[in-house]
């Protein structure tokens, strides 16, 4: 993918990030980018319509698109970078109880104030501990009973 394409992606990929966190003032976000509220739904549509025919395109293939592939890690690196918290340990086994028990997770998550991002980072974070320190494996272990 040229560098420039890759440059914008990152762009929409933080916007949008940005304008879907809880409490998000999305007049004072677009407004940072020189955007409305219609400037940006017709860059998001025009997003959005660059992402879907990269899927048509890869659909003979069987593969992931290239650009719904580079959307993804976008987002992911975006998320990353804005998120800087790790939840404490007992609160990530709390939602990790609740999150296997069944139902909506988005529902269970927004309910207790967090995020699938805070969350997902807690996720990887307190396992690759576990991995390396038996004791705090251990912990965990408790926890999650």
């Amino acid at each position: 993918m040229a560098d420039d394409l890759e440059e914008e992606l990152e762009r929409y990929a933080e916007l949008t990030v940005m304008l879907s966190e809880p409490g998000a003032d999305r007049t004072a976000i677009l407004s940072a980018c020189d955007l409305d509220e219609a400037g940006w739904e017709a860059h998001d549509a025009q997003w959005q319509q660059r992402l879907s025919a990269d899927a048509s395109a890869a659909d003979a293939s069987g593969q992931i698109p290239p650009m719904w592939l580079a959307f993804s890690q976008a987002l992911q690196r975006v998320q990353e970078r804005r998120s800087k918290t790790v939840l404490p340990i007992e609160r990530y086994a709390e939602l990790a109880r609740v999150l296997t028990s069944g139902g909506d997770v988005a529902h269970a998550l927004q309910s207790r104030g967090v995020t699938m991002v805070d969350f997902l980072r807690a996720h990887r974070h307190w396992l690759a501990r576990a991995t390396k320190d038996g004791a705090i494996a251990k912990a965990l272990e408790e926890l999650l009973k």
